[in-house]
């Protein structure tokens, strides 16, 4: 058997918003995240949050952004790209 074909691997970031972010009161739209990364949900209170592209961040929340594609061979574990990375903006 040989081996199997490499599989993309898309990562997850968590970004917390600091109350001295530039993203505070900035609807997630707005917002200029890193290139390749794009915002998929917002936890606020520990409960999910709107997520829409209106929303407005405030400072605490936690935002998860699907990161740009990498490549892991087939057989690597998830926990050898890491773990939700946090990190203050």
């Amino acid at each position: 058997a040989g081996a199997a074909a490499p599989k993309g691997v898309y990562p997850v970031v968590e970004v917390t918003i600091a109350a001295d972010s530039p993203a505070v009161g900035l609807p997630l739209d707005a917002v200029a995240w890193p290139p390749g990364y794009v915002a998929v949900s917002v936890t606020r209170n520990d409960s999910g949050a709107d997520a829409g592209p209106d929303s407005a961040l405030r400072p605490g929340d936690r935002v998860s952004l699907l990161a740009p594609a990498t490549t892991l061979s087939a057989d690597a574990e998830p926990a050898s790209v890491g773990g939700p990375d946090t990190v203050t903006s």
